[in-house]
C-alpha cells in the first residue's frame, strides 16, 4: 500500500526570465534599508509608515496614469433592456411591437 502525503510544504517557483531582468520594470526599494536598523523604530512602526510613504510617492512617480472611461449619458436603451415587456408595452416605449387589438 502507498502512503501519499496530504500536506507539503510550498516551493518558491521563479520563472526562467525573471521580470528584474526586463527594462521595464522598476523595484522600489525603501531608504532605510540603506542604513542600519534601530529597534526602537522597528518597535514604533516608524519603518512601517516610512515605506507607505515612499512606496505612494514611488507609484505617484512611475506609475501611468490610465485615462478614465465614462459610460455615456444616455440610458434609454439601457433602462429599456431592464424592463419587463409589459411595462415597455404599457410606457409605449416599443416602437417594433404593434398593438394586440389592430
Amino acid at each position: 500500500m502507498t502512503i501519499h502525503k496530504i500536506y507539503s510544504r510550498a516551493k518558491p517557483y521563479r520563472p526562467i526570465e525573471s521580470n528584474r531582468n526586463l527594462p521595464e520594470h522598476q523595484s522600489f526599494t525603501p531608504s532605510y534599508e540603506k542604513d542600519a536598523t534601530s529597534m526602537s523604530l522597528l518597535m514604533s512602526w516608524h519603518y512601517g509608515h516610512q515605506w507607505l510613504e515612499e512606496s505612494k510617492l514611488f507609484r505617484q512617480k512611475n506609475m501611468p496614469v490610465k485615462e478614465r472611461r465614462f459610460i455615456d449619458p444616455g440610458t434609454k436603451g439601457w433602462l429599456q433592456k431592464r424592463m419587463t415587456a409589459t411595462t415597455r408595452r404599457a410606457n409605449n416605449l416599443d416602437s417594433n411591437q404593434k398593438p394586440r387589438w389592430a
